[in-house]
């Protein structure tokens, strides 16, 4: 939960959303994810540890969220990393958009799926433009609202 030593800022858990009884939460700078087992009041559950999830192969891990049409993923936004990645419960995460040299959801910082029957599928991700690393060292661009039409994503 605390600070990486030689973190560029001061942060250390970042995201943070509930899903099926456990927290979920990102050290951004340690680029990890963990979980924690919780009651329905929201304390941590008798004998409960935290776990970690998962390492992701980014700088940053950001916000986080999960989705309606696949259950066990960790959807997270890797801001300086310029991607949005997903994250199976045990560990496996695939970039699912953009990357480094793109300015595709350039400094993804947070997501969220939509709300009604005609976008519970759609994955918004609020972007940064790559304001605080800009992509390829000098491109940056206004910050934006992405949509990602997870229904047809997997693994593979």
């Amino acid at each position: 939960m605390a600070v990486v030593p030689g973190a560029s800022f001061p942060i250390g858990i970042n995201g943070m959303h509930i899903h099926d009884g456990y927290l979920y939460f990102s050290n951004s700078f340690a680029a990890t994810i963990y979980k924690l087992k919780i009651d329905n009041n929201g304390y941590p559950s008798p004998g409960a540890s935290v776990e970690k999830v998962a390492k992701v192969d980014s700088p940053f891990v950001d916000d986080l969220t999960t989705g309606p049409l696949k259950k066990n993923t960790i959807w997270a936004a890797t801001n300086v990393g310029d991607s949005v990645v997903a994250v199976k419960l045990n560990g496996t995460s695939v970039v699912v958009d953009g990357s480094p040299q793109q300015l595709t959801v350039a400094g993804a910082t947070s997501s969220a799926f939509g709300r009604t029957s005609n976008d519970t599928y759609i994955l918004y991700v609020t972007t940064t433009g790559g304001l605080a690393d800009p992509v390829n060292g000098t491109l940056t661009e206004g910050g934006e609202v992405i949509a990602i039409d997870t229904r047809h994503f997997s693994f593979r």
